[in-house]
């Protein structure tokens, strides 16, 4: 097994993950090598050995084409990792590894362009970080290594991990900075008190213009305590040389110490020798409080900081606002100590798992994941994870599937949606943040649709309904992944009636076109393959039913109950969106004014306040509740006297077969033959034209005046659709059944 071990940015980098690449060569049948984008991080892999063996892996520094190293030495745009990473030769070279293990989040961007695409594992080399560290960038890596159990909840409480795909191991950075401290004299010839002034590396959130001259000055000039001023590695990566000698003309001999990068301001020197802590927020506050010590948080933007969540840490002390009010706080530090000490002690504990051997497990932690049976990726592609009968479905098979063991990830175009809570943590979430979840605002994410395809490498590519057809069959043939199939999902009709003549002999040419790039064709109810085979004869074979899973024990425990339904108690299920037509069911209610009924809406959607003030019109506002979206229906279904169904079409309509299930009768709009097929033709419920508002009438009125009851036969039929059969008939129309993993 050939191993990459990548530092792609500065130096300081290199003290989080050369033990664990010192581990890895250790073991049997992995060859490691190092590289690195500067030479300054070779120097510290030098450094850290501890043994000759260490000495002996192989390491290179990455090409650096000549315009990228002129833009380097300028010192203007940092180390210019990415476009390092990019370059020709070195994606060649990264390419031939079968593993990279790197603590450069940036890595993940090139992961597109690398063929073969190695296994990416990325090195956290924070702890406990702000609110914006648990960022999407874990997402492009297969697996995760994590300092402590602080970070691994708010990873899984976000999405950024998945069961299964990281690892808990402490902080190698602590046993190596141990090691290079031996021997060390003191930083200074004196026993007063050693500040670390240690700013942020980002303008917005730093206290380096507004306190780092006071500070020097006072220290300077009075001697009152000693001054170490190291800022963070990154801050003068991108300033000339002579803004760093302006800078270190400051030092004093015996009392102020200045450093912008040397190896001593790397590898915890500092943070162990100094006694008080005075800087900004940064996770490198836990390598100061390896031993709880004085804190003093620098507020140099005068930021609420209480109501953020990205500053962690300034409860462990005090937080000050001026230079004037930072000496102060300085000089009295160590005797309010007493207040933090045992807050300090008990977050670090949380944050970060100290007992030795944290490289050690971190190869293990490799190895692990490595030495798993290979799994297959499949993707599914999803507007959003709202209310709709869509995204329902495509929830229960993702979950379904990777409890059977599957690697499955899950790419939406916008926002999370009121689903997000029910998918499986072990499903990959992938938000593309499209400019509308819907119509053409969701090309805009088309772009990060083909890098995604590329990263992820799936084997199958599903696109989980109509909505996403265009922006899946453009995606897929603009990625060109070798060995990945595209299967659509009809989960509508192709043609609509609203959609008139020539915007239907549109959809006709353009499903034409995406059915011959699509491997396989998924249809959802059996009426509709023939026509589908009809009308696009040249994808006949790659026609497929499958059935959705929708019914759950808990509707078919229902529908076993004897009848508990409130007369009168009318029931709609569905998206307040066009497709359902609700102006057509109020409308046919209000025919009914004589009889007695109420009726609840269960969804939301765009079209809430129309129809609110169509109820008032129609004067039934009174009886018309609009409930919102309500995740579980049973209770709805069961307590009804029956439902209501008035779409303009429908690719099958799960709520129709929920009420069967739970004993609750339906009328219905035949909208399309699929609707037919699921109420049996109207055997399992009553069937009316679709639009017709006086036959509606006429239906819902016969059945308040009379309430049917669900066969027997129909709570049988619909058993076709319960949650395991639904996922089995997946597993074999999406060819799973030969990649199942354990």
């Amino acid at each position: 097994m050939k191993i990459a071990v990548l530092i792609g940015a500065e130096a300081y980098q290199a003290h989080h993950v050369a033990d664990i690449a010192f581990e890895l060569a250790g073991r049997d049948g992995v060859e490691v090598e190092i590289l690195a984008l500067l030479p300054e991080a070779l120097a510290e892999v030098r450094r850290l050995e501890r043994s000759p063996a260490d000495s002996a892996i192989a390491r290179r520094l990455l090409t650096i084409p000549p315009h990228l190293r002129l833009l380097q030495r300028a010192r203007l745009f940092g180390s210019l990792k990415v476009a390092v990473l990019r370059a020709r030769e070195n994606l060649s070279l990264l390419s031939g590894y079968d593993v990279i293990v790197t603590p450069t989040d940036h890595t993940r961007f090139i992961r597109p362009f690398l063929n073969p695409c190695p296994s990416m594992i990325y090195v956290n080399h924070g702890i406990g970080g702000r609110e914006a560290s648990y960022s999407e960038k874990y997402l492009g890596f297969d697996f995760v290594l994590v300092a402590g159990r602080n970070d691994e909840q708010r990873l899984l409480e976000k999405r950024r991990v998945r069961p299964g795909r990281y690892g808990v191991i402490g902080y190698p950075k602590f046993e190596a900075a141990d090691r290079l401290r031996k021997g060390q004299e003191p930083l200074f010839p004196n026993d007063r008190p050693t500040v670390l002034f240690n700013p942020h590396s980002k303008r917005a959130l730093r206290s380096w213009e507004r306190f780092a001259r006071p500070l020097i000055d006072h220290v300077a000039g009075t001697g009152e305590f000693n001054l170490v001023v190291a800022p963070h590695a990154k801050m003068f990566g991108r300033r000339p040389r002579f803004v760093w000698r302006r800078w270190e003309r400051l030092a004093v001999p015996g009392r102020v110490i200045v450093d912008l990068g040397s190896p001593r301001a790397l590898d915890m020197t500092y943070s162990a020798a100094a006694d008080i802590y005075a800087g900004d927020v940064s996770s490198q506050i836990y390598e100061f409080l390896s031993e709880p010590k004085p804190c003093v948080f620098l507020n140099a933007h005068s930021l609420d900081w209480k109501e953020s969540p990205n500053f962690p840490t300034w409860d462990l002390g005090d937080v000050v606002d001026t230079p004037a009010a930072a000496i102060e706080a300085i000089r009295t530090a160590q005797e309010r100590h007493v207040h933090y000490r045992e807050l300090q002690a008990r977050r670090m504990a949380e944050v970060v798992d100290k007992t030795p051997g944290a490289a050690r497990r971190g190869a293990d932690a490799v190895l692990e994941y490595l030495n798993r049976p290979a799994q297959s990726p499949v993707m599914f592609l999803l507007s959003d994870l709202g209310t709709g009968g869509t995204a329902r479905a495509t929830m229960m098979i993702v979950n379904g599937l990777v409890e059977r063991g599957y690697d499955v990830s899950l790419v939406v175009a916008r926002g999370s949606g009121a689903l997000t809570s029910e998918l499986d943590r072990r499903v990959k979430l992938i938000e593309l943040k499209a400019a509308a979840a819907r119509g053409a605002g969701m090309l805009s994410a088309l772009k990060g649709l083909v890098a995604t395809i590329k990263a992820e490498r799936p084997v199958r590519l599903v696109s989980a309904g109509n909505h996403m057809h265009v922006m899946a069959t453009l995606a897929y043939v603009r990625a060109a992944v070798p060995g990945c199939s595209l299967i659509l999902k009809m989960t509508n009709p192709v043609e609509r009636q609203r959609s008139g003549r020539f915007g239907n002999l549109l959809r006709r040419g353009w499903y034409r076109w995406a059915f011959g790039k699509a491997d396989r064709v998924l249809l959802i109810a059996d009426s509709t393959r023939g026509e589908m085979a009809r009308t696009y004869s040249a994808a006949a074979a790659k026609l497929r039913v499958v059935d959705n899973p929708y019914i759950t024990d808990a509707m078919l425990d229902a529908g076993a109950e004897p009848a508990a339904f409130e007369p009168g108690r009318l029931l709609a299920i569905g998206r307040l969106v066009a497709q359902k037509n609700y102006p057509l069911m109020l409308r046919a209610l209000a025919r009914s004014r004589e009889l007695e009924w109420t009726l609840d809406i269960l969804g939301d959607g765009p079209l809430l306040d129309g129809l609110q003030s169509m109820a008032r019109e129609l004067g039934i506002a009174d009886r018309v509740n609009f409930r919102g979206f309500v995740p579980n229906t049973v209770d709805y279904l069961r307590s009804a006297h029956a439902l209501l169904l008035s779409s303009a079409w429908e690719g099958q309509g799960a709520v129709l077969l929920e009420a069967l299930a739970c004993g609750c009768p339906v009328v219905a709009t035949r909208s399309t033959a699929a609707v037919g097929d699921v109420l049996g033709e109207g055997r399992y419920g009553t069937l009316v034209p679709p639009g017709d508002e006086e036959a509606l009438a006429q239906a819902i009125a016969t059945e308040l005046r009379q309430r049917s009851k669900v066969s027997s036969d129909a709570r049988k039929w619909v058993e076709r659709y319960r949650i395991d059969a639904g996922i089995r008939s997946h597993v074999e129309a999406l060819g799973l059944t030969e990649t199942r993993a354990c």
